[in-house]
This record gives C-alpha cells, sequence and structure tokens, in this order.
C-alpha cells in the first residue's frame, strides 16, 4: 500500500477512495476505544494523509511536509476517531433495536457473574460507548 499512496501515477482522488474503503474499516473493529488508541490511531491517519497529499516544493528546491491543517483541508472529511465514535453509535443502535432472543443483545445486556480481576478495572466497550452517547 505504501507503494500506492507514494505513486505519482495514480490520483490523490483514487488513493483517498482506497485508504477509505480499504484501511478505515479495518481501523474501525470494535475494540474499545482509548485515549491512547486514539491518539495513535490519529498519527497513522496523519501519517497516510501525508504520503497521499506528497510534500510541497518551496523556494530554489527545498521541499516540506504539509502541515496537518492544510492536509484536513484537503482531506475534508471526519478524523478516525470521531468516525469510530460513529460507527460504534450506529452499532449500539443495531443492537438495542434487536430483539430479546438474538446473541449481541445477551452479550451487551449480560451480566456475567465471573469475578473481575485484581487491580484496575479494564475499560469495556459498553462502557465507553455509554461515554460517546452522554
Amino acid at each position: 500500500m505504501q507503494t500506492i499512496f507514494r505513486s505519482k501515477q495514480i490520483h490523490q482522488n483514487n488513493k483517498i477512495r482506497l485508504f477509505v474503503t480499504l484501511i478505515q474499516p479495518v481501523l474501525c473493529v470494535t475494540w474499545t476505544l482509548t485515549q491512547m488508541t486514539g491518539k495513535m490511531l490519529c498519527t497513522f491517519e496523519k501519517k497516510i494523509l501525508k504520503r497521499i497529499y506528497g510534500p510541497i516544493q518551496q523556494d530554489k528546491g527545498r521541499w516540506y511536509s504539509r502541515w496537518n491543517s492544510e492536509i484536513y483541508h484537503f482531506y475534508k472529511d471526519l478524523n478516525i476517531v470521531d468516525n469510530i465514535k460513529i460507527r460504534k453509535l450506529g452499532w449500539v443502535g443495531h443492537i438495542i433495536r434487536m430483539e430479546a432472543g438474538r446473541i449481541p443483545k445477551y452479550v451487551l445486556n449480560g451480566k456475567f457473574h465471573n469475578t473481575r480481576p485484581v487491580g484496575k478495572v479494564r475499560t469495556r466497550w459498553k462502557d465507553v460507548a455509554q461515554k460517546d452517547i452522554s
């Protein structure tokens, strides 16, 4: 994929389409999105977009990498973290509308009688989704 994103023979719109259709859905899996993973995903997204839009040539042959504000000016779409939150809320709404006997609804609303490990409680997917709603 790196060679495709750096290629001068493929138009930027096609590269963006590839990014949105092939890479973003893989990044939007249903893991728990913490602040640290959100920063890592934003960094990865900026890295890919900088490869797609490429550097700019200044006076006398000097090149510089585009700034983040320039990249998002061209990209004109939500960043990856907001995209994940929207998809997650859509999935929660889908689960809430399901009938009671379905497995995803049982897993989301179920109370399991296992003991949780000692120490800091791990962030659950359900807790992050409730925080996103409020």
